[in-house]
């Protein structure tokens, strides 16, 4: 007889930042992707990642300097793990399949089955709190009854 044993514990979530470069007139075939994958903490990509982008400011990514003028995109994935465990499920899915190459955890992120894209929300998010921290909202006067 088995007895499994649940603990509550809250979910943690990872995310995870694709920076898609401009494309420069150098030679070189294409633009490089940086990325940094597995925060553990939003509030992490917010300081990090966001707030600077946001406001212009060069900002570190995956040991790469970044600046928002060479930036095609930028998006901003979460996922319920560490992009170390989806690459051994896929591994395991292709090994299924014959394949026999292995998953790098940079190519997680291009896997939308396991990424979910908040970008939008998130930065939306930032900005609605950086607007009401720097224009807070007029306290309401409540009438009373006399």
């Amino acid at each position: 007889m088995y007895i499994c044993v649940l603990r509550s514990k809250r979910l943690r979530m990872y995310h995870h930042i694709l920076v898609k470069i401009k494309q420069q007139h150098t030679g070189a075939q294409h633009a490089p992707d940086v990325c940094q994958l597995d925060i553990k903490s939003f509030e992490q990509v917010e300081k990090d990642v966001i707030m600077p982008y946001l406001n212009g400011k060069i900002f570190e990514l995956g040991g790469h300097l970044v600046s928002k003028e060479k930036i095609a995109h930028i998006k901003i994935f979460r996922s319920q793990y560490e992009t170390e465990y989806y690459c051994k499920v896929q591994d395991e899915r292709n090994r299924v399949r014959g394949f026999l190459m292995g998953t790098k955890k940079a190519e997680i992120i291009h896997f939308p089955e396991y990424m979910t894209d908040i970008t939008k929300d998130a930065i939306k998010s930032v900005q609605t709190s950086n607007l009401l921290a720097t224009h807070p909202q007029p306290e309401k006067i409540q009438s009373g009854k006399r």
